[in-house]
């Protein structure tokens, strides 16, 4: 949608938390994120295309994200969250437990 310019100029451009879409392995654990995120009030969206990362993070730029969530295997197979903090750079691994305190 991004390429196509289909996104309405309206569209709110502050987002908190933006998961990276990196296909179908990792799918069901990105929407328990998403869930979880929406489930503590926390603005928040799964790009909806496994497409080039550096696609996906264009968009978080352009959308004023604070936070970007990356689920790789690494991530699946410890149980953890990855979480990038755009502006500074810094990045860590949290538990889903620990994401909603760190994010507000």
């Amino acid at each position: 949608m991004e390429e196509l310019s289909l996104f309405p100029d309206g569209i709110q451009k502050s987002l908190a938390v933006m998961l990276v879409n990196f296909g179908e392995p990792f799918q069901k654990r990105n929407l328990e994120i998403l869930e979880y995120l929406r489930t503590h009030q926390i603005s928040s969206e799964l790009y909806p295309d496994a497409i080039k990362f550096d696609k996906q993070l264009k968009y978080a730029n352009k959308k004023n994200v604070s936070y970007i969530i990356l689920i790789g295997d690494e991530e699946l197979k410890e149980g953890q969250i990855s979480i990038k903090n755009f502006s500074t750079g810094q990045q860590q691994k949290l538990t889903l437990a620990e994401l909603a305190n760190f994010v507000q």
